[in-house]
């Protein structure tokens, strides 16, 4: 799907808010403006390609974004499509049903920490989690759009 990531670039202006770098800086991704949401996902694919128990995303639209130098992609559904960088393999970039991107918040540096609207909200996929998190944020059993994660009964 090269077409999304042509679309990325060609669909952000000049001005950007925000740079994540990879590992060894050869790509990057930048964000015009801030993330209209911020989560910890626990989904087995997340988990997997990233190699740690969650991970922090921010979601912004496609035409935010800008994506920059050497990529590979990943399909990993009918409507997910992930990037990495193609020389450190760092992920990128999930673009989401072809209208969406989730930015791992790893990339960015917050000197001071990051702004409120990086800040997750809530976790997805809480069912699919490898160990509890008790940080008092909501937990989905699966999307935001579902319902929320309760403890079984003891």
């Amino acid at each position: 799907m090269r077409a999304a990531a042509s679309a990325m670039s060609a669909a952000a202006t000049p001005e950007v808010s925000h740079r994540g770098t990879c590992f060894c800086q050869a790509s990057s991704v930048q964000l015009r403006g801030d993330p209209v949401a911020a989560s910890f996902c626990h989904c087995s694919t997340c988990r997997r390609l990233s190699g740690a128990p969650y991970m922090a995303i921010a979601l912004a639209p496609l035409s935010c974004v800008v994506m920059t130098g050497p990529t590979s992609e990943l399909s990993t559904s009918d409507k997910v499509v992930r990037y990495r960088c193609s020389l450190c393999h760092s992920p990128l970039a999930a673009i989401l049903a072809g209208k969406t991107v989730a930015l791992p918040i790893g990339l960015f540096d917050f000197p001071g920490g990051a702004p409120p609207s990086w800040r997750p909200q809530h976790h997805m996929y809480y069912s699919q989690r490898t160990f509890d998190v008790l940080d008092g944020l909501p937990r989905y059993e699966a999307s935001t759009r579902g319902k929320l994660w309760e403890p079984p009964a003891s």
